[in-house]
């Protein structure tokens, strides 16, 4: 059995983090839906520098290859700027490792990142498509609840 470790992105992962991102989008069924919606490997580049220089991108890795990835954000709620909220910006695995421990150790991971960040509520999404019932039961397995519902509209 070959072991899957977790660690802060790193500049050299970004061939890799760029290939996971278009795969995310690519299964995830976001053309399908909103085909003006492209996958700009500049823009998704730039943003991952972003979450790694800000310390909030891991990544999963197998023999020195990252396997899966995960970011998150947080701000201020509106309601009370010292209450921290905090939300998954992207959490992709590749297939091969998604069954078993692996992808949930990379979702306590970021949960980890996350607290440590003094952020009190976490947020993940599910993009609707053919895998979102199976990431809703791994949400509530990891004791997730439903807290709000989002609708979208073409402009």
């Amino acid at each position: 059995m070959v072991l899957t470790m977790i660690r802060p992105a790193i500049p050299n992962d970004i061939f890799h983090l760029i290939d996971m991102g278009e795969a995310f989008h690519r299964e995830a069924g976001i053309a399908e839906r909103y085909p003006e919606l492209t996958f700009d490997k500049d823009s998704f580049a730039y943003t991952a520098a972003l979450l790694m220089d800000a310390g909030l991108l891991l990544v999963m890795e197998e023999k020195g290859v990252p396997v899966g990835m995960a970011a998150a954000d947080g701000a201020p709620c509106f309601l009370n700027r010292n209450f921290v909220i905090g939300r998954e910006q992207l959490w992709y695995v590749e297939p091969e490792h998604r069954k078993g421990r692996d992808s949930r150790h990379l979702l306590g991971a970021l949960e980890d990142l996350a607290r440590a960040r003094g952020m009190h509520l976490f947020d993940v999404v599910a993009e609707e498509g053919e895998r979102s019932d199976a990431l809703g039961r791994l949400y509530r397995r990891a004791e997730y609840n439903p807290a709000e519902r989002v609708f979208r509209k073409r402009l």
